[in-house]
Parts: structure tokens; C-alpha cells; sequence
């Protein structure tokens, strides 16, 4: 008999039309069924990193959103970087707290993102154009 899998998450990345963020979390139980049976208060962190995956870019701020869909709203920090960063990604961190979770989860939200220039000299997000 194989071992279970793990507790998991994934994530998507929306950009809106105005350039906003709405990165939206789909949960895997340890049967790797999707699942909304979250823990009420569950922790999760969001951040953005550069294209490596590690390097942290403090460029949005995020709300999160604690009820179905699971995830968190995003806008462009401003004022912006110089120069407007590329090749970025939506980053989730759900240290614990998950039936089956035995390690912290990290996960990228896809596709990746940019940073552009907004109205005003603001800068705004757009999918990125490979």
C-alpha cells in the first residue's frame, strides 16, 4: 500500500483589466481531492518574488480572502520601483494548519506578472509576454 500524499495547495493569478491582482487558492486534502473544509483562521502568507523564485520584491500589497474562493486581492504598491520590475510571481506560504500538513506549503501562483506604467506615473500589473 502506497503512503498518502500530502495536504497541498495551488494557486492561479488574475490580472484585472485596471491592473489589480486576485490570486485564487484551490486546496488539496491528503487524497488529493480539492477541498473548502479550511480551518477557520488558517495562516497564509502572500508575498511577490522575482524570477529566481527566492528573491523577495515588495511591490504589492495584498488582502487576504478568508472565505470561498480562498485567496487575496492585490494592488501595486505605489510609489513604484525604478525600474519596473519583470518576470514576477504571486507567492503563498501556509506555514500550518492543514488536516495532513506536515511541512510548511509554498506555492507560485501562475502565470507571472510585470510591472508596467499606470496613470499619473502610478505603474500597474500585466501578465507577463514571454
Amino acid at each position: 500500500m502506497s503512503p498518502k500524499a500530502k495536504a497541498t495547495a495551488t494557486a492561479d493569478l488574475a490580472v484585472t483589466d485596471n491592473g489589480t491582482l486576485t490570486l485564487n487558492l484551490t486546496f488539496l486534502d491528503a487524497d488529493q481531492e480539492q477541498t473548502q473544509n479550511i480551518p477557520t483562521g488558517l495562516s497564509i502568507v502572500y508575498d511577490v518574488v522575482a524570477a529566481d523564485g527566492v528573491t523577495v520584491v515588495p511591490v504589492v500589497n495584498w488582502t487576504p480572502v478568508t472565505n470561498p474562493p480562498y485567496g487575496a486581492a492585490g494592488s501595486v504598491a505605489q510609489p513604484p520601483p525604478n525600474p519596473l520590475p519583470t518576470g514576477l510571481q504571486a507567492r503563498f506560504t501556509i506555514p500550518s494548519g492543514l488536516a495532513g500538513q506536515t511541512a510548511p506549503i509554498v506555492g507560485l501562483a501562475t502565470p507571472a506578472f510585470d510591472l508596467v506604467p499606470g496613470p499619473a506615473g502610478s505603474a500597474v500589473a500585466a501578465v507577463s509576454t514571454p
